[in-house]
């Protein structure tokens, strides 16, 4: 900011002085959304108050599932073919049929499969974990596949899969008492939120505002 002035001894305060004659506040991008963020800080700790004990274990029964993700248990056929050869495609459609046809058991029907580094059956996996070892399409395609019957063909980088899905299970939330400093934070910040947004609609019901950006008023218009 000094270079706004010729005076290398100004003072903060005339810098500032300075930086609103040159409109900053006004023009300055940066300035702007600094301002911005401030305003918005300081509207969501307006009236802040501690939650208490009732209403943070209501806000944990509310939400303690919210981000926990669904694991499934499986059983997987591998077959060491390109997903992208129509021939092997064709091929392991067949034999997803025949699986479908003769019902066996999954432990069974894995040894109808080529060998594979990992195991046939793989128990409680999260989305992630099957993100990591066999690739996000084969994720999804896994979590949308019925219990209790055979699915596929599947391609991962190694190849494809005949899926058999054994359960599923709801994610398990940890006990209140281990995350009760989450379930606080998580509270406080859903509060601000709320204050923030009471805020802004009441300073839009006593300030008419204008604003020339065609795609502000698009999005207003849409609300």
């Amino acid at each position: 900011m000094q270079v706004l002035s010729d005076d290398a001894d100004a003072t903060d305060e005339e810098l500032y002085a300075r930086a609103l004659d040159l409109g900053l506040d006004r023009h300055d991008l940066v300035v702007r959304r600094i301002l911005i963020h401030k305003v918005r800080l300081l509207i969501g700790r307006v009236d802040e108050r501690e939650a208490s004990e009732a209403e943070l274990r209501d806000w944990y029964d509310q939400h303690a599932s919210d981000a926990l993700p669904e694991r499934v248990s499986f059983w997987h056929v591998f077959l060491a073919a390109d997903s992208r050869d129509e021939t092997a495609l064709r091929h392991a459609e067949r034999q997803l049929a025949a699986l479908r046809e003769r019902r066996p058991a999954p432990r069974d029907a894995v040894r109808e499969g080529d060998s594979f580094a990992m195991p046939a059956h793989l128990v409680a996996q999260s989305p992630a974990q099957l993100e990591k070892l066999f690739g996000a399409p084969f994720a999804t395609d896994v979590l949308a596949s019925p219990a209790g019957a055979w699915a596929g063909p599947f391609a991962s980088p190694w190849g494809l899969h005949l899926v058999f899905v054994e359960r599923r299970e709801a994610g398990t939330p940890p006990p209140f008492d281990q995350v009760r400093g989450r379930v606080l934070e998580s509270w406080r910040e859903a509060e601000r939120a709320r204050r923030l947004k009471e805020s802004v609609h009441e300073m839009r019901r006593r300030h008419a505002l204008e604003v020339e950006s065609r795609a502000w008023q698009e999005r207003e218009a849409s609300r």
